[in-house]
């Protein structure tokens, strides 16, 4: 969860991450479905957690990195997502 209380989901077989927000969920990252190395693509995810700026890590385990995806907005793209930072 973070910190208003959305669920978040790492879907590790179909590579992606999934969220919510007070319309249901939407695909957030990895939205082809397919796994792979772009700053877009995740290959077998397997963790998420945020920090106290919001910004959400995830775990791409098959990629061997973490990558970091800054969350912007409020509604109308609550979860829009910035070009994600591999760290």
């Amino acid at each position: 969860l973070d910190g208003n209380g959305y669920l978040f989901i790492v879907d590790s077989a179909h590579h992606r991450v999934v969220g919510q927000d007070q319309y249901g969920f939407r695909c957030l990252v990895g939205c082809s479905r397919s796994g792979g190395l772009g700053p877009d693509r995740l290959d077998f995810p397997t963790t998420l957690s945020f920090d106290s700026s919001g910004n959400m890590y995830v775990v791409d385990s098959s990629n061997d990195r973490i990558q970091k995806f800054n969350l912007l907005g409020t509604l109308c793209g609550k979860f829009n997502m910035c070009s994600p930072l591999i760290v």
